[in-house]
């Protein structure tokens, strides 16, 4: 059976398709007691398994989609070609599906995920989706949308994870090769940038007690804004532009203010590096104990070692 443009099928408890092809502009619909085995979803096409039905053995081909609603059943090495896509509603699992590099999972309102993510994997979390504990590695791309959530997530090397405007990430780990980037509107809370691990606040993006390990990098561009970030040993802050408020400096850390970026109550210890160039400003910044209530630079970088 083939179903294009504007054709669908509908299969209701006790009914079975088999070697079923979906393509474009057509759907199938597998209701509770329904099977499907075997078929393929072309570009275009899209399957939908709900609470109940079962799939065995489909292939979703580039352009296809798969949407699974709460119970849905998958079973026999369903695949999920590059440029294919799975949707997951509330209370949707992935288990039994196998993603493919260059595919895309789409969590929707209400679904969540988690554990390890297939290499080359796009995993995309709409507004009111949850992507918990997530391992995000090899050339596996996180991108969180308005009011979508990534908590505690592991970002491993190679992995890559964007907020977008309304988006949050809160306890993320960034660890080697990795990349967090926060867009406008986005905001990352409690991170931890591991050695070799890489933060990028983009203008208009917001992050919240950072703190930044050794070998690890924290980039604040102009319009972004960072608060209580905590530079340790060996790690590194480049305020270009962007605003970095509270935070501390810890020995064996570094702080540069490049291109009129500011800093605001930094506490620098013994041992940290503050750069300050021209242009730049730290204010009511404490060095060692000791206030220093403006430092405004307008001649060639300048760089103290407390």
């Amino acid at each position: 059976v083939t179903v294009s443009s504007g054709g669908s099928v509908l299969v209701s408890g006790g009914g079975a398709l088999l070697g079923q092809t979906t393509s474009s502009g057509g759907t199938e619909i597998i209701f509770s007691g329904g099977t499907d085995s075997r078929g393929a979803v072309k570009a275009g096409g899209t399957a939908v398994v709900s609470s109940g039905g079962l799939l065995v053995g489909e292939a979703i081909n580039s352009g296809g989609n798969l949407a699974l609603l709460s119970g849905a059943v998958l079973s026999g090495a369903v695949t999920v070609s590059s440029g294919g896509t799975l949707w997951l509603s509330a209370g949707a699992s992935a288990s039994g599906a196998s993603l493919r590099a260059g595919s895309i999972e789409t969590l929707l309102s209400g679904a969540s995920t988690g554990g390890a993510l297939a290499d080359g994997v796009r995993l995309v979390v709409s507004s009111g989706a949850t992507a918990a504990a997530a391992l995000v590695s090899g050339t596996i791309t996180e991108i969180v949308s308005s009011g979508g959530y990534a908590i505690s997530g592991v970002l491993a090397s190679g992995g890559t994870e964007t907020l977008l405007s309304g988006a949050t990430a809160v306890g993320d780990t960034v660890g080697n090769g990795a990349q967090l980037a926060v867009s406008a509107g986005g905001t990352a809370s409690a991170a931890t940038l591991l050695a070799g691990g890489a933060l990028s606040v983009l203008s208009g993006g917001t992050a919240l007690s950072v703190t930044v390990g050794n070998g690890a990098t924290l980039g604040v561009v102009a319009g972004a804004i960072v608060s209580g970030t905590r530079v340790g040993g060996g790690g590194s802050e480049l305020v270009s532009g962007g605003v970095a408020t509270g935070g501390a400096l810890l020995s064996g850390g570094s702080a540069t203010l490049v291109a009129g970026g500011s800093v605001l109550g930094l506490v620098v210890s013994q041992g940290a590096v503050l750069g300050v160039t021209s242009g730049t400003v730290a204010s009511s910044t404490v060095v060692d104990g000791m206030e220093l209530s403006l430092i405004h630079i307008s001649e060639p970088t300048r760089q103290a070692e407390i």
